[in-house]
């Protein structure tokens, strides 16, 4: 008789670690080394259109981080990634004909390479929200992809439109105060709920 399974295995493409692995090479984090300690090998991670646990992919950025002392990675590593550097995914977003176009297709793309999250957009009378599901993930874990998906976006909105813009408001639930603290640093006038 067919039993459905207990545990759902979600993946990512080794693309979304990209930013991670440049970001612990530009501060000369040993990324070879926690990746080897967690299962992994540098060869498994060479063709970004490959599939990966993010629970993996989750626990060499956790090994890193604690070893190396780096609090935030979401935070360091969403602010040090330019769309440019993420290949295909990044040109067809360059592409975008309007900030709007833009997020309707990062919603599109990002749920199109990652079966452990969700993104859409609701509108207002005068707004428009980005909204993130991330399933799988503890809630430190959520946070930081959060942080990181929160500031790839601002970056590459900023880039995309040559302007110092910055959201009115942003709420990621469960956040500790030294991060929200952290992030509101990082865009002032914006309200850190």
């Amino acid at each position: 008789m067919f039993q459905p399974a207990k545990q759902v295995i979600r993946f990512a493409r080794v693309a979304v670690m990209q930013p991670f692995l440049a970001y612990f090479k530009s501060i000369g984090v040993p990324t070879e080394k926690y990746l080897l300690q967690v299962g992994l090998t540098p060869a498994m991670l060479d063709d970004p259109h490959s599939p990966i646990p993010t629970s993996l992919a989750f626990e060499f950025i956790n090994a890193a981080c604690e070893a190396e002392g780096i609090d935030d990675i979401g935070l360091l590593a969403g602010r040090a990634t330019s769309v440019q550097m993420m290949d295909e995914f990044g040109k067809r977003l360059l592409a975008s004909k309007s900030v709007g176009d833009y997020l309707e297709l990062g919603c599109r793309l990002i749920n199109a390479v990652s079966s452990s999250e969700h993104f859409w957009l609701t509108e207002g009378d005068e707004e428009l929200r980005v909204c993130q599901a991330v399933l799988g993930l503890n809630e430190q874990d959520r946070i930081q992809h959060h942080l990181f998906s929160l500031l790839v976006t601002i970056n590459s909105i900023r880039q995309a439109s040559k302007e110092n813009w910055y959201p009115t408001e942003i709420t990621i639930p469960g956040m500790g105060s030294d991060t929200a603290a952290r992030l509101a640093a990082v865009l002032p006038g914006t309200t850190v709920i």
